[in-house]
């Protein structure tokens, strides 16, 4: 069955149990899936993506995302399961998602890729929108799928604006022999200072534009890394 919406409905009914409807108080819990419900991805695999979006422009990203969804392009051929939206204040993390204010988060799945053999460029259209959109300025959840596609020329320094160098300092400081240095070639911590360019991951860089309580934002610039293709 190759139907978005028979999968929609199915997978509404089964976890129907799991939820009941109405506003309630901030609450310190979480939904899970009961045992039976989680080995039933033994039989159908999927590959989870999660996105975050400023919460003061989440209406007008929603609003592109239905005319794609449901206009011309019919992106929602590429979805099996209804998406899962939660809200999160914004928070001081140098890498958090919600560093620089609160922001919805979009959980969505691609079951089609295991179940055909074939890219989902469907869903992959609705994650290219998420990602390019000056409505939904998405940033990728660190933990789940999307990078290979969609993070390709990742730049720290662009989409965490406020604490992308603060990271790099923290990780020249706590890691200068790189025994923990990623595989990935985006994490890159560029500055400048009086003109001139240091790497916060040098020992020179630290000293020019560093300190243990972070990047020295008065006195140097974080800077985007080279454009990549």
């Amino acid at each position: 069955v190759n139907s978005a919406q028979f999968w929609n409905n199915w997978f509404q009914g089964v976890i129907r149990g799991n939820f009941a409807s109405g506003t309630y108080p901030q609450r310190r819990a979480y939904v899970s899936l009961t045992d039976g419900q989680n080995r039933m991805h033994a039989m159908n695999p999927y590959d989870q993506y999660e996105v975050s979006i400023p919460l003061e422009t989440a209406g007008d990203c929603l609003e592109e995302l239905g005319h794609a969804m449901y206009g011309p392009y019919a992106l929602y051929s590429g979805t099996r399961t209804p998406f899962l939206t939660r809200f999160v204040k914004g928070e001081d993390g140098y890498l958090s998602n919600t560093n620089g204010g609160p922001r919805m988060y979009m959980n969505l799945e691609d079951f089609v890729l295991y179940s055909t053999g074939r890219r989902n460029a469907a869903f992959q259209g609705i994650m290219n929108l998420f990602r390019t959109s000056s409505n939904c300025k998405a940033r990728l959840h660190w933990g789940k799928a999307g990078w290979i596609e969609h993070g390709q020329c990742f730049n720290g320094a662009k989409e965490y604006p406020n604490s992308w160098c603060d990271f790099g300092c923290a990780a020249q400081e706590l890691d200068p022999t790189r025994k923990f240095e990623a595989v990935a070639d985006f994490w890159q911590f560029g500055a400048t200072k009086a003109g001139r360019d240091y790497d916060l991951l040098t020992p020179e860089g630290y000293r020019a534009c560093c300190s243990p309580e972070g990047f020295k934002h008065a006195h140097c610039q974080c800077v985007e890394r080279a454009p990549c293709t």
